[in-house]
């Protein structure tokens, strides 16, 4: 099926996820499908011309006004939002896998996932989220409830790519009340299908 997507830099985004490989891999103990591409998993080149078309269409979707950081995730989050942060000259804060310094914020993400830690700075801040991908929602949800323990103003919430068969943005919505935006739609199955842009 032939998606049209309402921009060029959509088209270019959508066109390199549809171009992604599925693999299935264990994680936390259970089969996932996965998908491999420049965007969500870095295990390829990603050209900076697909960058800045993530920047454009994030930047067209969202009010980054008023904002005193962008938050991500490790790893993943961090080249997107890196050049959206070197376009509307905002910094970054990114959620890491480590504690490096004995007093971060820890988000317990449950069972068999890795706790992040955000830097106290962020506290009674204003941020906007960025990342690379939802599947099932779980990092989100979570970070936004220790985001609020912690007054922090979630202003937008933004992924490259929505996982439509894990429906992380339903569960994000259902638990915390917070709507999460995407770029490209997808459905995954034997290969990845664009279903909207």
């Amino acid at each position: 099926m032939m998606v049209e997507c309402s921009s060029p830099e959509l088209k270019l985004i959508a066109d390199v996820v549809a171009a992604s490989q599925v693999v299935t891999i264990r994680y936390r103990g259970r089969l996932y499908r996965y998908i491999v591409n420049p965007i969500s998993t870095g295990l390829t080149v990603i050209e900076p011309k697909v960058l800045r078309a993530i920047v454009k269409a994030i930047l067209d979707r969202v009010d980054i006004r008023d904002v005193d950081y962008i938050l991500t995730f490790e790893a993943m989050g961090i080249h997107i939002a890196t050049a959206l942060s070197l376009e509307v000259n905002i910094p970054v804060v990114i959620a890491k896998k480590r504690d490096y310094t004995g007093n971060m914020i820890p988000i317990y993400r449950g069972e068999g996932a890795e706790t992040l830690y955000l830097h106290p700075e962020i506290r009674g801040s204003k941020v906007i989220i960025v990342d690379s991908i939802i599947s099932n929602g779980t990092t989100i949800s979570r970070a936004i409830k220790v985001l609020e323990e912690n007054n922090v103003t979630i202003k937008d919430i933004i992924v490259v790519i929505e996982r439509l068969d894990r429906e992380g943005v339903k569960k994000v919505k259902n638990e915390t009340g917070y709507d999460v935006k995407s770029l490209v739609k997808i459905s995954v199955s034997d290969k990845v299908e664009i279903v909207s842009c």
